[in-house]
């Protein structure tokens, strides 16, 4: 059957024959070589760019660790300022004393416990997590004068740990003799303590 064809059409056959081959070849491998080595080079270029940056972070290293422990310095002595968690009752203690200490009766005290336990705070997913410090809020009523107030005031920002957060304040009238009677005083109290 090729006998038969004249050059012309061989020719063409022949052509046609080396443009199908050329075809295949591209389609079937120039092309997905090329493709795997434009994502040899992409990946290239990814892990280079991962290399420059575990080398800043190694160039960083020194800084990194003399800036840990630069805080770490900076919490140790934040640490010194707050005592360690005590039960209700040496807190019940400690400010009735300062009143005492100040001139102040106190007449009531409630203390309100932590939302959680001592050592946990929740996060915003709802989960808990340690934490480093417990914040107590306790409610006094004292009596005594505006002088002894003031002297109770100064001994609280004294502390680093204790705080007044609200105070009330209520001049009572003299009795029915002209007695004058000691005013009321409301404290609200927040003590920041360090879990053990």
């Amino acid at each position: 059957m090729i006998q038969g064809l004249s050059k012309r059409e061989k020719i063409l056959l022949f052509a046609a024959a080396l443009v199908l081959i050329l075809y295949l070849a591209i389609q079937f491998a120039i092309l997905p070589l090329m493709s795997r080595y434009v994502e040899a080079l992409q990946e290239r270029n990814y892990l280079r760019t991962v290399q420059a940056k575990v080398d800043a972070d190694i160039a960083d290293r020194p800084n990194i660790e003399a800036e840990h422990q630069n805080a770490q310095q900076r919490f140790e002595s934040i640490k010194q300022l707050y005592p360690i968690l005590v039960p209700n009752e040496e807190i019940v203690t400690d400010l009735t004393n300062m009143c005492i200490t100040n001139g102040l009766s106190p007449t009531r005290l409630n203390i309100t416990s932590p939302p959680y336990p001592a050592g946990t705070d929740e996060n915003a997913d709802g989960t808990a997590s340690e934490s480093l410090f417990t914040v107590i809020t306790a409610t006094m009523n004292v009596s005594g004068s505006y002088t002894s107030l003031t002297r109770l005031l100064d001994e609280v920002d004294s502390k680093q740990y204790v705080r007044v957060t609200n105070m009330t304040y209520t001049v009572n009238r003299p009795d029915e003799n002209n007695t004058p009677t000691p005013s009321t005083i409301t404290l609200n109290f927040e003590l920041t303590y360090i879990n053990p």
